[in-house]
């Protein structure tokens, strides 16, 4: 383990903890390996001892492996060779580049190291298949095949999907309830996310497949970016699923729900017959491996640019996106969104430096240009954030105004009509609250909000406004609702709290995506409030115990979420 870090080091710069862990975990399934030869066949990345090289590929012409930052180059217009400013590695005094000679230019620190440690591991020869975020970068930047062949080469697979293609019941109950269990909820994400109207199968001629599903998971790949093709690709390779690459680089799921579900069958057959050593033993590695890499560039932008996407789409009169259904409209407005958002935040920190945040603010024009290459509908705006600010415990919330408009985006008339209520609001103010005249409290103007009620069983649970009452579906909402349920905490979203019930408030809590949880000391209602209701103050324990059981599960579901 200790040489692992050393060889990272030697890059010079901070090592993020996530490519600490991806490295430290090859070296676990390395060594997990029992059998000397079959660990000299697997030796690869200098983990181990090196055991045999290779005796093929090109001898080592370097001795020193390097990351720096990569000067700007506006002249480009290619976007997958990153224009604004990235990271680059050195082999010695010479600058890496791609196979076909395009500057090898990374988006990301983290990723960077992780390839400058694949370079410094190799031994006298240079062995591309121990190589996996080399490969990926590679496939990006220089695109071999075009988007279409990618897609439906990758498509056709679908109906041999192990997600789609089950065992009978009948044959193995047991087997038959762990795919259920894993294999569902990638199922149930390529059917929301897509539209698709796929359904199970213990055929061996493999799962019915439609022409529409098919044309809307070929549009999909090719709508994403090329990084996030590229880990597409390998992800589908290596988990020999589409639904799971679906999941993979939509930021649902984290390397070990890819990994159970991509060994379900073969775990539950070792369970039954024992591991064959110098076999399975391998395997495992070899998959960790391939599914850990393009993880590592995968991000957690998924429910934003979704929310984003649906905006740009039902707002969107360019000519480009008339002709195509909804569907398919949203997953290229979503692909677009992406992209940008990646190449700005790059140049964001190097505008602002190494900041403790950066706030990044994405805008949708309601009537965008027709033109057909142009992303004039979209602006993106950056400045640094004080995280120190988003986390401070125990402030006040006011209830002062009327349910927003439109709850389901973030729009400038929002911005505009909110302006009365925040000048209402007394100085100390964290956020007003909005509620009906029937005393529903409903979320913040920039949060939203729950409530811990104590059942009159004793019983301790969580209360927030559901999307149909007409508050935003926020991006931290959707995942605290996740890290209730992750912590075994029973959560309310189809009821509001009230007024009426606050005798029986016991904490609450506000979030959004930067100031995460924020723990709440006092709501108090106004006597200026819109609907004239009684005034009155009620105040909370600063964090109480539920609300911390919450945020460490938050945390939780935050880093699975996170991929750098």
């Amino acid at each position: 383990m200790q040489s692992v870090r050393t060889a990272l080091s030697k890059t010079g710069l901070a090592v993020p903890e996530r490519v600490e862990q991806l490295c430290f975990e090859r070296c676990r399934w390395f060594q997990s390996i029992k059998d000397v030869d079959s660990r000299r066949c697997y030796a690869t990345h200098g983990v181990s001892d090196r055991g045999e090289e290779s005796k093929t590929g090109m001898v080592k012409f370097y001795s020193s492996v390097g990351v720096r930052g990569a000067p700007a180059d506006d002249s480009s217009g290619s976007l997958s060779t990153a224009p604004c400013r990235g990271y680059e590695i050195t082999l010695d005094r010479f600058t890496l580049k791609s196979p076909a000679k395009k500057p090898l230019v990374l988006p990301t620190k983290a990723l960077a190291h992780g390839i400058a440690a694949e370079w410094d591991w190799q031994g006298s020869r240079i062995d591309p298949n121990t190589m996996p975020l080399m490969s990926l970068a590679a496939t990006a930047i220089d695109e071999p095949q075009s988007p279409a062949v990618v897609a439906q080469n990758t498509a056709e697979f679908l109906s041999t999907d192990p997600v789609l293609c089950r065992v009978e019941e009948s044959r193995d109950p047991e087997l038959f309830k762990k795919q259920e269990d894993v294999m569902q909820p990638f199922l149930q994400l390529a059917r929301e996310r897509l539209g698709l109207m796929l359904e199970t199968s213990s055929s061996i001629f493999g799962a019915p497949v439609s022409e529409e599903d098919l044309f809307k998971v070929q549009q999909y790949i090719i709508g994403l970016s090329p990084w996030e093709r590229s880990a597409f690709e390998q992800l589908s390779s290596a988990c020999k699923s589409v639904c799971m690459a679906i999941g993979g680089v939509e930021g649902s799921f984290s390397i070990q729900d890819l990994l159970k579900a991509s060994r379900v069958e073969e775990d539950h057959q070792i369970e039954q017959w024992g591991l064959v050593e110098g076999g399975h033993d391998i395997d495992i590695a070899e998959v960790h491996v391939r599914v850990a890499a393009p993880m590592l560039r995968v991000t957690d932008l998924s429910s934003h640019v979704d929310r984003l996407s649906q905006v740009a789409v039902s707002s969107s009169e360019e000519e480009t996106l008339s002709r195509i259904d909804n569907d398919n409209k949203r997953n290229i407005v979503r692909s677009k969104i992406r992209l940008r958002i990646q190449e700005a935040i790059p140049r964001g920190k190097d505008c602002f430096g190494e900041v403790a945040g950066l706030m990044v603010v994405v805008v949708i024009l309601q009537q965008p240009h027709d033109g057909k290459d142009s992303d004039d509908w979209m602006k993106i705006y950056m400045s640094p954030y004080d995280v120190s600010h988003a986390v401070r415990h125990g402030g006040r919330a006011y209830i002062l105004g009327p349910p927003r408009k439109n709850p389901m985006m973030k729009d400038t008339t929002w911005v505009a009509d909110r302006r009365y209520l925040e000048e209402m609001a007394p100085t100390d103010a964290i956020d007003v609250l909005l509620c009906t005249e029937e005393g529903n409290v409903l979320e913040g103007l920039i949060t939203n909000l729950f409530i811990v009620v104590e059942k009159e069983s004793g019983d301790m649970v969580v209360q927030t406004a559901p999307v149909e009452a007409g508050v935003l579906p926020g991006t931290m909402r959707a995942r605290v609702i996740e890290a209730c349920k992750h912590a075994g905490i029973p959560i309310e979203y189809s009821v509001c709290p009230n007024v009426s019930e606050r005798h029986l408030w016991r904490e609450a809590f506000l979030t959004n995506s930067l100031r995460k949880l924020q723990a709440l000391g006092e709501i108090a209602c106004l006597t200026n409030n819109v609907w004239g209701l009684v005034p009155w103050r009620h105040t909370f324990s600063v964090p109480g115990p539920v609300s911390r059981i919450i945020s460490t599960s938050l945390d939780h579901v935050l880093n699975k979420c996170s991929k750098y």
